[in-house]
């Protein structure tokens, strides 16, 4: 294993200890394991205010592993087929929980699309749930006035694998990673979007835990090779959930894997290669997360991106110029993304939000929280 990717999957391990009290995973305290990484991780620390490493190893160690927010951020290449490629289609599957960062997301989309009304928002949810949606639509334009992006809501869509009651996979998924992830059939939407969507060509899959600042059309309206164009999941979040499923194939790749939070997909390139099979196919096979197994089949075989379409946030760190940290988050990176990820176990919906992580982030969704009270919003515990 490369110096840098075991810098990495310590980082994410330390992560996965501290967000979940893993205190026995895989050492016998969080400082142990702490201690084993501090050294590695220091290496690649940021520098509060100037984004500096505190250590240079080999170039050829870091390549495509480190995340360069200071590289420059080059257009996309242009699909032939731009003009009919003019309304920019984003989809989520949300369930009631994630209402509230669904909301916010949504209002930072559409408040930040050079033409609101030439973007369609679909949100996939499961038929109980279709009225609450509806209220949650109803928030949304009440928020969002005119011109803003029209809203459409989906059922959830039977599939051969029911994520959610599958009693056999489910019993291997806790044995695999006991109480850390959780199998929701609205995670799995973005692997059967051929089916939601037959008569488009393609889509822009958000999960619920982005906030859009920027416009997406270049990026809708790119040339695409391949199923899928994404960013490359260079932040420890994506290796540790790699860890967490015991796949190899990740650790030894010679590919850099991505994040499947934010993906632009040709539809009929999925369908035409047969990828949600494939997908089922190997969830039958081994326990995974949805990310992992989609990277698996994917193989590396996709349109890279740059970063600032999904720009991980390490467990919500606050701007450098807020804080003393090492650890933070460049405002200039911040400022250029046009898609802010924000990975971690704790989300800022939760209750305990403020226990944990304080006002670290309040700069990134602040500005996108609703002004009015809306019904279909729960306070998570």
């Amino acid at each position: 294993m490369s110096w840098m990717k075991r810098t990495t999957l310590l980082g994410g391990l330390v992560q996965l200890c501290q967000s979940y009290g893993l205190a026995d995973y895989p050492c016998d305290t969080c400082g142990e394991l702490n201690d084993v990484a501090s050294n590695l991780i220091q290496r690649t620390a940021v520098r509060a205010g100037g984004g500096q490493r505190l250590a240079t190893p080999d170039p050829g160690e870091i390549s495509g592993y480190v995340a360069d927010c200071t590289a420059e951020l080059k257009d996309l290449p242009v699909a032939d087929n731009k003009d009919e490629l003019q309304e920019v289609h984003v989809v989520y599957g949300s369930d009631e929980e994630n209402f509230p960062s669904l909301l916010t997301s949504m209002i930072s989309l559409g408040r930040n699309q050079q033409d609101p009304s030439a973007v369609s928002i679909h949100i996939v949810v499961k038929e109980n749930v279709l009225r609450a949606a509806a209220e949650l639509v109803q928030c949304y334009e009440t928020e969002m006035g005119s011109p803003r992006p029209k809203v459409e809501l989906h059922r959830l869509l039977e599939t051969a694998i029911d994520y959610d009651g599958d009693g056999s996979l489910r019993e291997r998924y806790q044995s695999e990673f006991g109480d850390v992830l959780k199998l929701h059939n609205e995670s799995f939407v973005r692997c059967y979007l051929p089916s939601y969507f037959p008569g488009l060509s393609r889509v822009i899959w958000l999960d619920t835990d982005v906030i859009v600042q920027g416009d997406l059309t270049s990026y809708y309206q790119m040339n695409m090779s391949h199923a899928v164009a994404a960013s490359a999941d260079i932040h420890s979040w994506g290796l540790m959930q790699q860890v967490l499923g015991h796949n190899d194939d990740f650790m030894m790749a010679d590919y850099d894997p991505f994040n499947d939070g934010v993906m632009l997909v040709d539809l009929k390139k999925w369908h035409d290669e047969g990828i949600s099979a494939k997908l089922e196919e190997r969830i039958r096979v081994k326990p995974e997360t949805q990310q992992a197994v989609i990277n698996s089949v994917i193989d590396g075989s996709y349109d890279k991106v740059g970063w600032s379409y999904n720009f991980l946030t390490a467990d919500a760190q606050p701007l450098c110029s807020a804080s003393a940290s090492d650890f933070c988050m460049p405002d200039s990176c911040v400022q250029k993304a046009k898609i802010v990820h924000m990975s971690g176990a704790v989300k800022i919906w939760h209750s305990n939000w403020l226990e944990v992580k304080g006002h670290m982030v309040d700069y990134l969704y602040k500005p996108y929280t609703p002004k009015t009270s809306c019904s279909a919003l729960q306070v998570m515990p």
